[in-house]
């Protein structure tokens, strides 16, 4: 039975599980040895997949805590700060808000987060409808990956902590978990504006010759 991954399941899923797998192998004695030079058996690494798979989809599980905990204090997702005019300059902002209102996803009135997200959804739906989403989901994909890993690193750095690890590894991981929850922010606002600019681009005007 042959089993493919798109690139979503490779960096969303099966990163952070088997970020998490190494991490739990490196805390156990008896299955440290297996990241040695000697490594893997062809099963055994068939097995390691399967559980970095299985792995990653609870990792993200708490990485969906872990997004909010990031986005709440800062305002909220970019979703609805994008539709907000940040990120955005002035001329784009009313660029956008017109073609939302003259395609009935959006209203006069004002947005709320629920109501963000799902015109977000459909500008979405629409740029990929339209053959043009590679680079958007590209910064999905890169943005997925970021939160399953800070979700893994930061469970990592917790049971380090809790095992009294050297102070020279906990510092590392705890330092990798703060690096991935910035490039997570990053990403972020990447997707945003980038989702947002690509749907401006495709009603953009032909310019005369």
């Amino acid at each position: 039975m042959n089993i493919s991954f798109d690139f979503y399941e490779y960096a969303g899923i099966i990163v952070p599980g088997s970020v998490l797998a190494f991490g739990a192998m490196f805390l156990m004695p008896e299955f440290r040895e297996q990241l040695g030079p000697d490594g893997f058996t062809f099963g055994e690494l068939g097995l390691f997949v399967v559980l970095s798979y299985a792995l990653g989809q609870l990792v993200q599980g708490i990485g969906n805590a872990v997004e909010w905990l990031l986005w709440w204090p800062l305002g909220g997702l970019p979703n609805k700060r994008v539709l907000d005019g940040e990120a955005l300059t002035e001329q784009q902002h009313l660029r956008l808000l017109d073609l939302l209102r003259n395609e009935k996803i959006i209203g006069e009135e004002g947005l709320s987060k629920q109501d963000a997200r799902a015109a977000m959804r459909e500008v979405y739906a629409r740029v990929a409808a339209a053959g043009q989403s590679a680079r958007v989901d590209k910064f999905n994909g890169i943005y997925g990956m970021l939160r399953g890993l800070s979700a893994s690193l930061l469970l990592l750095t917790i049971a380090f902590a809790l095992v009294e690890t050297e102070r020279a590894t906990l510092l590392l991981v705890g330092f990798s978990t703060l690096v991935s929850l910035r490039r997570m922010h990053r990403f972020g606002w990447h997707y945003g504006r980038e989702l947002v600019v690509v749907y401006l681009a495709m009603h953009a005007r032909p310019t005369k010759p």
